[in-house]
């Protein structure tokens, strides 16, 4: 006995019966032919998710391609700004450029690591306070 009306599948024409009584309109497939149906828009979706997806990666890397195709231009521009400004210079006074700019940088890193030894000498200093005051407690102890 079927569970509900039978109807003729429009789409493969074979014969299934509806879950309920009551005449639905909208049920025009048997359950093979609709959850077929179902699986065919589900995987058309998917397939144009992942085309859409891929489209927006390839652009992104179009615009990456492009903006990198103007790194060695900017590159060149740099270099020929910097040897204009340098142009009009002799070689003497460009090897005192480039010893003025060496000694500031030379300067500079003294001043730092002068700096950082100066933090470490303070640790040292409170770790050697720190080892004082235990050993003086420690012999203040032993006296006792």
């Amino acid at each position: 006995m079927s569970k509900g009306i039978i109807k003729d599948c429009r789409v493969c024409g074979k014969q299934f019966s509806t879950n309920s009584m009551k005449v639905s309109a909208d049920i025009y497939s048997c359950p093979d032919c609709w959850g077929k149906n179902k699986q065919s828009a589900l995987t058309k979706n998917l397939t144009e998710k992942m085309n859409r997806a891929v489209m927006s990666i390839e652009t992104r890397l179009d615009k990456v391609e492009e903006a990198n195709r103007m790194i060695p231009m900017i590159v060149n521009a740099e270099l020929s700004n910097s040897m204009l400004s340098l142009n009009g210079l002799s070689g003497v006074d460009i090897k005192e450029l480039i010893t003025t700019e060496l000694a500031e940088v030379k300067k500079e890193l003294v001043e730092h690591q002068l700096d950082s030894i100066k933090i470490f000498q303070k640790k040292l200093q409170k770790q050697v306070i720190t080892l004082n005051n235990k050993i003086i407690k420690i012999m203040q102890e032993m006296k006792e």
